[in-house]
């Protein structure tokens, strides 16, 4: 019986302990529904994604932070931004560099 008991309380331990080094994530997308392609530097922790999206095209990331810098440039613009992420944010970027909250908010609740 002190067997099982000591075998069940280790199970348990390493239960409690496998799931506490998991870090929390956040979803960004970025939408690009103008006429105009862009380049987009998304800023997460040291990590700098790169990439490009063309007219109607879009990007979903995993980030770390909840405050990822995301740049945009374009034909004659740039600018940047500092979305505060709950859980998920989808920005849309629009005209001469425009970026613009689509969607926020707390999902799996």
């Amino acid at each position: 019986m002190k067997l099982l008991g000591s075998l069940a309380t280790l199970v348990m331990a390493g239960l409690a302990l496998g799931p506490a080094g998991a870090a929390t994530t956040y979803l960004l997308t970025i939408e690009n529904p103008s006429s105009q392609s862009y380049h987009v530097e998304v800023r997460d922790n040291g990590t700098t994604h790169a990439f490009s999206l063309a007219t109607g095209g879009s990007k979903s990331l995993s980030v770390v932070s909840q405050t990822p810098g995301v740049s945009v440039s374009g034909t004659g613009c740039s600018t940047s931004a500092t979305p505060s992420i709950k859980t998920y944010v989808t920005l849309a970027l629009r005209a001469n560099c425009k970026i613009e909250t689509k969607a926020a908010g707390v999902s799996g609740f």
